[in-house]
């Protein structure tokens, strides 16, 4: 099994069976194209995202910034990175000064 798929299936066990809730799930292109909202929600967890678009990442930190959600991230390089390997600005934002070095073993 992927790595990916190992971190959906821990999210999905902590949010469902074992803490009794119910949750759903959307991707970036929903909320890029605005067919989902993240100031909807109350929490938002983020899991495997090196690599993120601008405006997905910027729509992240306005619902943080003006909702007031909160918005779990598993991911210690989350939104490192656009599409085109650019630094996201809005990364800033969300993680403030805090550099996280990541080394596989």
């Amino acid at each position: 099994m992927a790595d990916y798929a190992r971190g959906i299936a821990a999210v999905y066990s902590y949010l469902g069976p074992a803490s009794g809730g119910w949750f759903k799930f959307f991707d970036d292109f929903s909320l890029e194209r605005g067919d989902v909202s993240a100031s909807d929600y109350k929490t938002v967890f983020v899991n495997h995202a090196n690599y993120e678009s601008n405006e997905a990442v910027e729509k992240l930190a306005w619902a943080v910034r003006e909702k007031g959600i909160t918005l779990v991230i598993t991911d210690a390089q989350a939104f490192s990175k656009n599409y085109y390997g650019e630094v996201i600005p809005a990364r800033q934002e969300l993680f403030g000064d805090v550099v996280i070095e990541t080394t596989k073993i």
